[in-house]
């Protein structure tokens, strides 16, 4: 608008939440030199759309969905092993998952697998197209591996040729004897939809390390060691023993030596028949300097937008904090947006972590800080869900005759019709109150719809429905009614809108899908002789006039 100059552009991608564009367009530049790098890395091959809104000095707010572009993207092919996690023991047949993110417009061909670096085989159930390409497993018989540590790796062959690989995973084959952990603790884990996250456990200072051995019958076990950073095993300083079932082995740990960060033990244990058995890889984070915790977000909580990382700093400070960083999934660290102070006891900062950065999915966040002595101690790895996609809609459309077979193409105005929609979000899933209607255009304003349960036709989806009763008065046209979805989070989908078709009763063409009565015509015998009389007097007035 003339003379209310651009002072903001922001962007949002498939009806996430507007960020800033990197280049703001100028009023030099005639407001046509706007411009937004955007790292399609971070979001899934595929169709997505884009959508531009703009701020002027006043406030006003304009939104480019008159033009709003889809683009396809195309990248390279992603492969990612969900199970088994890194470290974990696996014993007989072992289920490997993974899933696999074609290049847009790819389908899969093939789908293999390699066990510490050999030879490549065929999966034993690829990935199939209607799975997403994300239900192929493989049985591993571990029983043929020895016992002890083993890497696996997954590749898929799509149709133009080209290999996408996996990274390497850890695991353990743990088939003789069995050695289960009861300190330190495993990792944190929550699961929402398919994404699932870890934490580790943060632990300073002397510690006790503590496990169960469960020996094959009759046989005892004559050697427990322990490997910290696969540096080479040796001797716990406390053996199980027969006495203690075998259950009351222990090692003293100290882990001040170590350098604050992440740390792996294995438990190695050797029975009188001379066979060997190994625990899982037990991962923790170790923290003696300082104690640096994050505390918020919770563990495997579901984060959205701009999320506040709350963090504390305890222990020997010393003359004060020089700086404080967070990482996220073990990248670049960068300066917190409010460091902690000392009139807070170091408990006071916090960082506005910008999570549309990245794509949706579990990501993990760690804080440091360094003291003036040039030390810098490490925080726990905290993993999060970041959700920014709103909700999936399909099938939005309108049941003419709820009531009767068929669905009709049309209603007339006093009618009842069922409006329906299918809504699915992978993540934080659809609100039950989150699906709204905007039927203004009827005068009946945005009601919310009825969450149905899973859709009969595609359980992937949320059937979502109202029925709504149109005033006696609507004229005979096509009126526009919209529908928006938001999850859990907040995160809410740009309007779909469709036509609902009104006939009135003089214009009805019975297409409502309903028995329609018609005006009927009068029957002419009962009123012809006054309609005769009628016709007679007009002819005589004529004539009259004429003379």
């Amino acid at each position: 608008i003339p003379f209310r100059p651009i002072t903001g552009a922001h962007i949002s991608v498939d009806g996430g939440s507007f960020r800033k564009v990197t280049n703001v367009p100028t009023q030099k530049g005639n407001w046509k030199d706007g411009y937004h790098d955007w790292d399609t890395t971070s979001v899934p091959n595929g169709r997505h759309a884009v959508v531009i809104r703009t701020t002027d000095e006043n406030g006003r707010v304009a939104y480019s969905y008159s033009s709003r572009v889809t683009y396809a993207v195309d990248n390279a092919m992603q492969v990612r092993i969900t199970s088994p996690t890194y470290g974990e023991a696996l014993s007989e047949v072992a289920t490997v998952a993974f899933q696999i993110d074609p290049a847009a417009f790819r389908d899969i061909e093939q789908t293999q697998l390699r066990v510490d670096g050999g030879a490549w085989t065929d999966v034993s159930s690829p990935p199939t197209q209607e799975g997403d390409w994300d239900d192929g497993t493989h049985a591993l018989d571990t029983v043929a591996l020895a016992d002890g540590v083993h890497s696996l790796q997954v590749r898929a062959l799509d149709d133009k040729g080209v290999w996408g690989y996996s990274s390497v995973v850890g695991f353990v084959a743990a088939n003789g004897i069995a050695i289960t952990w009861t300190w330190p603790e495993g990792a944190v884990e929550a699961t929402y939809g398919d994404v699932t996250v870890l934490e580790l456990p943060l632990v300073s200072g002397p510690q006790t390390i503590t496990f169960d051995i469960d020996p094959p019958d009759d046989l005892d076990i004559v050697s427990t060691r322990i490997s910290i950073d696969g540096r080479a095993y040796v001797d716990v300083s406390s053996p199980p023993t027969g006495a203690g079932d075998w259950d009351d082995g222990a090692h003293a740990w100290s882990t001040v030596p170590l350098p604050d960060g992440s740390h792996t033990a294995q438990v190695r244990a050797e029975d009188s028949s001379g066979r060997v058995g190994y625990s899982s890889l037990r991962k923790v984070t170790v923290s003696n300097d300082l104690t640096v915790r994050i505390i918020e977000p919770d563990a495997a909580t579901l984060v959205t937008g701009t999320a506040r990382v709350l963090f504390t700093v305890d222990g020997n400070v010393g003359p004060g904090l020089i700086r404080v960083q967070k990482s996220v999934d073990g990248g670049n660290y960068d300066d917190v947006t409010m460091p902690p102070t000392s009139e807070g006891h170091w408990d006071d900062g916090y960082d506005d972590w910008d999570t549309t950065a990245g794509p949706d999915g579990a990501h993990s966040i760690q804080i440091r800080a360094l003291r003036a002595n040039g030390a810098w101690s490490n925080s726990n790895e905290r993993q999060v869900v970041v959700d920014n996609t709103p909700p999936r809609l399909k099938q939005f459309l309108v049941d003419y005759a709820p009531d009767a077979d068929g669905d009709g193409s049309s209603t007339r105005p006093g009618r009842t019709v069922e409006v329906r929609v299918l809504a699915r979000d992978a993540i934080a899933g659809v609100a039950s109150d989150g699906v709204t209607l905007d039927l203004r255009t009827l005068g009946l304003g945005t009601p919310t719809m009825n969450h149905a349960g899973p859709a009969p036709e595609d359980e992937d989806y949320e059937l979502f429905t109202l029925r709504v009763s149109l005033a006696g008065s609507l004229a005979n046209k096509t009126y526009n009614i919209g529908v928006t979805a938001a999850d859990r989070l907040g995160n809410r989908t740009e309007a779909e809108s469709i036509g609902l078709r009104v006939h009135t009763p003089s214009n009805d063409d019975n297409d409502d899908g309903h028995a329609c009565a018609t005006t009927p015509i009068p029957e002419p015998a009962g009123n012809f002789d006054a309609v005769l009389l009628v016709l007679m007097g007009a002819v005589l007035l004529r004539l009259a006039r004429r003379r």
